[in-house]
């Protein structure tokens, strides 16, 4: 069965149950555009070593976690990096989860239209300035 990576629903619409997920990959995408997308993080998280998380679900019940990890103010004070601020997240899902490569999916045409937004914006600059 094909799914549409953009036919999802996350914690946001429905309690997901993510026992037994783990680290599966990283992805790299803004926290701006992950609540873009997702709406806002869960409550529901370690936040000792985390500082936001979402859960997502595909209708084949494939399901899959984004958070970060020990890398923002929770787990290193002063220093730890704030939640707007992280653009690296680690994606959790189960042994045989697509999880990884849906979120990917969905996550690169938000990356290419905001690379042709300013590819776009530096011509209409150029353009201004007679170039």
């Amino acid at each position: 069965m094909k799914v549409d990576v953009n036919d999802f629903y996350t914690h946001n619409d429905i309690e997901i149950d993510v026992d037994g997920t783990s680290l599966r990959g990283y992805l790299e995408v803004s926290y701006a555009d992950l609540i873009k997308k997702l709406g806002e993080p869960s409550d529901y998280f370690d936040d000792y070593k985390s500082d936001a998380t979402w859960h997502v679900s595909w209708y084949d019940g494939d399901k899959a976690t984004i958070y970060n990890w020990k890398n923002g103010k929770n787990y290193c004070g002063r220093e730890g990096l704030n939640t707007k601020d992280i653009i690296l997240w680690n994606v959790g899902g189960l042994t045989d989860s697509k999880g990884l490569a849906r979120l990917s999916q969905m996550f690169s045409s938000v990356e290419s239209k905001r690379r042709a937004d300013q590819v776009n914006t530096a011509y209409k600059i150029g353009m201004v300035r007679g170039h």
